[in-house]
């Protein structure tokens, strides 16, 4: 368009500074029209941004609690188990010790 809108100013025998100008200015126009349009969306576009890097970030903190949780809940599960395991043997060691087994 800018080259098509500079050949018809020069047709009309406007000044190559002139169409120049001109050409320049509508440029200008346009990026900010253009501007001016897509400002709303990008707004949009980067409040939608912000949300979901905070559901990220706050999905991350959930799974390092449930990681962490998890940890735990083996851990006394392990400790639960092999606590068991020690009384029965002990019960089984002190009941053939008296000769009940």
């Amino acid at each position: 368009m800018h080259l098509a809108l500079y050949k018809a100013l020069r047709s009309i025998n406007i000044s190559d500074e002139a169409a120049t100008a001109v050409v320049n200015e509508m440029d200008a126009h346009i990026d900010s029209r253009v501007t001016q349009a897509t400002r709303p969306v990008l707004d949009k576009l980067d409040a939608v941004q912000g949300v979901l890097t905070a559901k990220i970030d706050a999905f991350g903190q959930v799974k390092a609690e449930t990681e962490q949780a998890r940890e735990r809940r083996s851990l006394l599960t392990r400790w639960v188990v092999g606590t068991t395991i020690a009384a029965v043997a002990a019960t089984l060691g002190i009941l053939k010790a008296l000769g009940l087994l």
